[in-house]
């Protein structure tokens, strides 16, 4: 709450997220959160004061994942409709994994992978 000399909060809850935390995107929409961990998994949580602390593993990083370390950024776009993908760089082989954002307990698995290559005019 700002209150004309700064800002103060309440602590709801807190976890451990299981590792080192690379990277963190919001899902505003589905009320969920999504935490990337150095060398460990893609997780998400729910975002409410009162989800607690379950997570739900996206995707992992190094054998039998999408990712290779680290996954240096998340993303959400979302579509006009308030659908949208999770986006997620894998910095270790230079792709971003695109996966779609859900409500519920299900998972989100990996659609596919894309890749930005330098041209002559992009770095």
């Amino acid at each position: 709450m700002a209150n004309g000399t700064g800002i103060t909060g309440t602590v709801v809850r807190t976890h451990d997220a299981g590792g080192q935390t690379e990277g963190c995107v919001a899902d505003d929409v589905n009320k969920l959160y999504y935490i990337g961990e150095e060398g460990g998994s893609l997780c998400r949580y729910g975002a409410e004061p009162g989800d607690g602390t379950t997570r739900v593993q996206v995707d992992t990083i190094g054998s039998g994942g999408n990712l290779v370390a680290d996954t240096e950024g998340l993303s959400i776009y979302y579509k006009s409709n308030g659908t949208g993908y999770l986006i997620v760089s894998s910095q270790g082989n230079n792709t971003f994994a695109v996966s779609q954002p859900v409500s519920g307990a299900g998972a989100n698995p990996i659609m596919g992978t894309f890749t930005v290559r330098a041209t002559g005019t992009i770095d």
